[in-house]
């Protein structure tokens, strides 16, 4: 009974940081549509990643806003762009959400697959 509890309580901590610690960039791959709040632009946008974790976000007419890349490391999924912005994306089931921590802070990106 000891050991049926301890996986249950193993298995019920964080979905994502249990997802983080699996994820790969296969499982990224594909669009995902949402907006951004604050900073230079605001408005929908759509992040499309290949199967190597690089990323580009578009405006909904195709104009690329800038192109990027993720790492997932120590269960933490961080982004970096061309833009010069760096941050972290956090996963909650179909959802990510990318905040610029280390570059000011100034927004906040909500997409959904």
């Amino acid at each position: 009974m000891k050991y049926i509890i301890f996986i249950l309580l193993f298995f019920s901590s964080s979905s994502a940081t249990l997802f983080a610690e699996g994820l790969s960039c296969k499982e990224l791959e594909g669009e995902w549509i949402g907006n951004k709040k604050g900073g230079s632009y605001q408005g929908n946008l759509m992040i499309i990643f290949d199967d190597e974790c690089k990323y580009k976000w578009t405006r909904p007419n195709g104009k690329i806003i800038t192109l990027g890349k993720i790492k997932i490391k120590n269960n933490k999924i961080f982004y970096y762009n061309e833009a010069g912005s760096r941050g972290q994306v956090y996963f909650d089931k179909n959802m990510l959400t990318w905040k610029n921590l280390y570059t000011g802070n100034t927004y906040k990106v909500i997409v959904k697959k």
